[in-house]
């Protein structure tokens, strides 16, 4: 099944869970995922970016629609937060539904998440360790509708701060 997207892809339990990783540096983190079941996709950097000069220091998660929309909410916030939460090194995460411009439809992803991190090295231990294998596990609880991960490099804006330096 090359190249399909998370909600053709099997899993026991009935939920999907693939990772797709970009860059180097990436090991610990694929490791991680594998060990919890997850198919992890590597993806070759294009060329028009060097990903090598990015270091990894987040997770972005996208679940796509889920059987029962209410029930979904209510185990991410009530029990699968509190779990993530836990995750050793974690700085900040944010999390929500996606909702789509005005007269558009959202497109196949529900919910989103996003986990930061200082750098690699936290991520690849946060993933690796028990809170971070009990976080995965836990997907198949409420993920019904499939999940995708992407290792990220997150980048923060704040009005009347410094602007980014371009890239390029």
């Amino acid at each position: 099944m090359e190249n399909a997207g998370p909600e053709h892809m099997g899993h026991e339990g009935g939920t999907s869970r693939r990772a797709v990783l970009r860059g180097i540096g990436l090991g610990g983190v694929a490791a991680a995922l594998l060990a919890a079941g997850w198919r992890v996709d590597a993806v070759a950097q294009d060329g028009a970016f060097d990903l090598e000069a990015v270091e990894p220091n987040a997770i972005v998660i996208l679940y796509g629609e889920p059987t029962d929309k209410a029930k979904f909410v209510a185990y991410y916030r009530n029990s699968h937060v509190p779990l993530a939460l836990t995750l050793p090194a974690l700085q900040s995460t944010d999390y929500g539904p996606l909702l789509g411009l005005p007269g558009h439809d959202a497109g196949p992803d529900f919910w989103y998440a996003a986990l930061r991190f200082a750098n690699a090295e936290d991520l690849q231990a946060s993933l690796a360790s028990d809170a971070g294998k009990a976080v995965l596990a836990d997907v198949a609880n409420f993920a019904t509708g499939g999940v995708t991960i992407y290792v990220s490099h997150l980048e923060t804006g704040v009005p009347g701060g410094p602007a980014a330096t371009p890239v390029g």
